[in-house]
């Protein structure tokens, strides 16, 4: 957590100084001008520090594969990749790539962190109505997942860039990048739904997916079987055992949940609101997530966990948009009140929730040491 403590600063400090000078109508919530120079500042100190780690997770192990990947020019190389797409061909695809280049092992681990959270974060700074607030949701819910997950939140973000194009009615571009996204990491053909889930949060679907993941959710363990076939299709290696172990931190599901309680209790406003439908995806997107991580209560959070965590940027970007629903006058205590909450959630996750302490685990180097290193 301590070594967290100066980059959430100085993100923050960034993000604040991004927010100030943007122009920003507060009758309608919206800005009217976003400030970039210093929200670009804020994603490069990120994206240092992320890319810059030595040990967190399992980042000894993706540079593990990548010091004994073959550069692309092996004869006969494409050929020998396992193109199954639970294997994950695109990813060991662009680590050959990298590898012919001649990156070394710290310049992939940096690679792929400006990838990730470039793209993150220009979408969450293109749709956010709350640069500031969106930024320090960012950072307690997403961005250490960065630095563990390499694969998945990669193939996030490509995930991300194709709900933009969706959004500017670009349908076969979104098709294509869900379809390279799901050869880094095979879950993100579960983006294929969003041209289903623009409809009004809380109409009569909503209460079918509730009703659908509940019902899921109870009939988990007798369901495990077919699970672990279709899983097993895509090339994934579960098990019956793996998959009905310990269910996900009750406290984990609570926190994915909330955007779905506060949106239920201002469902009228929603369900009358003229905005754009774009919203209405991020809310639903979000819904996903929590029901996904629900289900994970009675199973484990090795499946669905990580599908959950597939959807966890809409919460960024809805948590904020649900809040200018509420009366002004009290807007600035909710965003304290969910800062403070959320604050706790990640110092929680960071020294007692599964791995060790973050900063027992975690090592890095200073950016002017990496710049020796491969000059």
């Amino acid at each position: 957590m301590f070594e967290l403590i100066p980059i959430f600063t100085i993100s923050t400090l960034f993000a604040l100084i991004s927010h100030l000078l943007s122009k920003y109508d507060r009758e309608h919530d919206v800005y009217l001008r976003k400030e970039h120079f210093f929200y670009a500042l804020m994603v490069i100190s990120l994206i240092i520090f992320c890319g810059t780690r030595t040990y967190y997770n399992d980042t000894t192990v993706y540079t593990g594969d990548y010091e004994f990947e073959v550069d692309l020019l092996t004869n006969g190389y494409l050929k020998k990749i396992d193109w199954t797409i639970g294997k994950n061909p695109g990813f060991f695809l662009m680590m050959s790539v990298l590898k012919t280049l001649g990156f070394s092992n710290q310049s992939f681990i940096l690679f792929f962190s400006f990838v990730t959270l470039s793209i993150s974060y220009w979408f969450f700074w293109k749709y956010t109505n709350d640069t500031l607030f969106c930024s320090i949701l960012a950072f307690v819910l997403y961005y250490t997942s960065t630095m563990a997950a390499v694969k998945q939140t990669f193939a996030t973000a490509l995930c991300l860039l194709a709900v933009d194009r969706l959004i500017t009615k670009k349908k076969f571009l979104f098709v294509i990048l869900i379809l390279a996204a799901s050869l880094v990491h095979p879950y993100a053909l579960l983006y294929l739904i969003c041209p289903l889930l623009m409809f009004k949060p809380w109409s009569r679907k909503t209460w079918y997916l509730l009703v659908f993941f509940g019902l899921f959710g109870v009939s988990f363990r007798l369901l495990s079987e077919r699970i672990v076939f279709f899983t097993t299709l895509m090339g994934e290696e579960y098990t019956v055992e793996n998959l009905t172990m310990h269910g996900m931190n009750p406290f984990r599901v609570a926190v994915r949940c909330v955007p779905i309680i506060i949106s239920f209790f201002i469902r009228d406003r929603i369900k009358y609101s003229q905005e754009d439908y774009r919203d209405d995806l991020f809310v639903n997107l979000t819904m996903l997530s929590g029901e996904f991580s629900f289900v994970a209560l009675f199973g484990t959070a090795l499946l669905l966990g990580r599908i959950s965590n597939y959807f966890m940027p809409f919460q960024i970007l809805t948590i904020p948009w649900l809040i200018k629903f509420f009366d002004k006058k009290y807007d600035w205590i909710i965003k304290l009140v969910a800062i403070i909450f959320y604050l706790a959630f990640f110092i929680t996750e960071c020294y007692i929730s599964g791995n060790d302490v973050f900063d027992n685990e975690f090592t890095r180097m200073t950016f002017f040491e990496y710049l020796r290193s491969i000059i």
